[in-house]
């Protein structure tokens, strides 16, 4: 019994530990905070990993368009590539464009010139921004070839430069064209 009363009397000594709901309210708050900064950053990096996919096959469609065209008279259209673009796509759809080019506006494609798109697919299409590519052949026999994109989500239509080296309506991220008084090599 005495030792009963003596764990008793020493267990009220004892405070009772653990975390107090101000503590536990702190870190909620410091959790959502974070969050709170951190999550459009993240989308943000999201779309930027699923943009890189028309990046991607644009740059691939402008490589076989400069091999097609060296064995042809003529720049193929998205079907006559012996690439499949469309197949393996997840985020965006691939077309030809119609319109201008190269520097000749009858048609696309032609000897001078291909243009395509690169679509974002209905459900990414609020998220991620479309793409357009153009490949030409110069007078003096090198290939140039650029790849815009949009400006923002909103923009559907990207048309591509009928001459000269930057996107019309968007951003220009790839431009081949050799500098001025370049050997090629």
């Amino acid at each position: 019994m005495k030792y009963l009363l003596f764990l008793a009397i020493k267990s009220q000594g004892k405070k009772a530990t653990g975390f107090t709901l101000v503590e536990l309210l702190v870190v909620v708050i410091v959790l959502g905070v974070l969050t709170a900064v951190g999550l459009p950053n993240l989308l943000r990096q999201v779309a930027k990993g699923r943009e890189a996919e028309a990046v991607a096959i644009l740059g691939q469609i402008n490589r076989a368009q400069q091999s097609y065209r060296l064995e042809n008279p003529t720049f193929a259209n998205l079907t006559q590539l012996p690439i499949r673009v469309n197949d393996t796509a997840r985020y965006y759809s691939f077309s030809d464009l119609a319109g201008t080019a190269g520097e000749n506006p009858t048609a696309t494609p032609n000897a001078f010139g291909a243009n395509y798109q690169a679509r974002a697919v209905t459900q990414f299409d609020n998220d991620i921004r479309n793409y357009a590519g153009v490949v030409r052949l110069d007078a003096d026999g090198s290939f140039r070839s650029l790849i815009c994109a949009a400006n923002n989500t909103s923009t559907d239509n990207i048309t591509v430069p009928t001459n000269g080296r930057r996107c019309d309506n968007g951003t220009t991220l790839g431009d081949t064209t050799p500098p001025a008084n370049s050997s090629g090599f």
